[in-house]
């Protein structure tokens, strides 16, 4: 599991990297630093909760689960204006159930649950 000092030292670098680089990035790469930012951010709230391995797994678990639902009922939902394309009809749903933001929430969830040092 990770803890506050990995994280923020990963957050000092994204933000000097992004800031010594502002101008000379691609739009995709500032993004990509942008988003990973945003993640850092999180995750550094989610560690000063001082949360249990068992809490973080039983909420990934949950919020895979949320999601499965979520992608399954698709099939039943009928919006409004049936003029839709079905990327449309897609988008308008995720947004309902606002899948980006549980789907970020996963992802911390799992930066914070993987230990690196089982990876070695």
């Amino acid at each position: 599991m990770k803890n506050i000092e990995n994280v923020e030292s990963l957050l000092n670098v994204e933000l000097s990297l992004l800031q010594n680089n502002l101008f000379d990035l691609p739009d995709n790469m500032r993004s990509l630093h942008e988003t990973r930012i945003i993640i850092y951010k999180s995750c550094l709230q989610i560690l000063e909760t001082n949360p249990r391995p068992e809490y973080l797994y039983s909420e990934i678990t949950r919020i895979q689960k949320r999601l499965l639902k979520i992608d399954s009922d698709y099939k039943h939902f009928n919006p409004v204006n049936r003029n839709l394309s079905e990327a449309q009809k897609r988008s308008k749903y995720n947004k309902m159930y606002n899948v980006t933001n549980l789907k970020l929430q996963l992802r911390v969830m799992i930066f914070l649950y993987v230990d690196d040092n089982a990876l070695s």
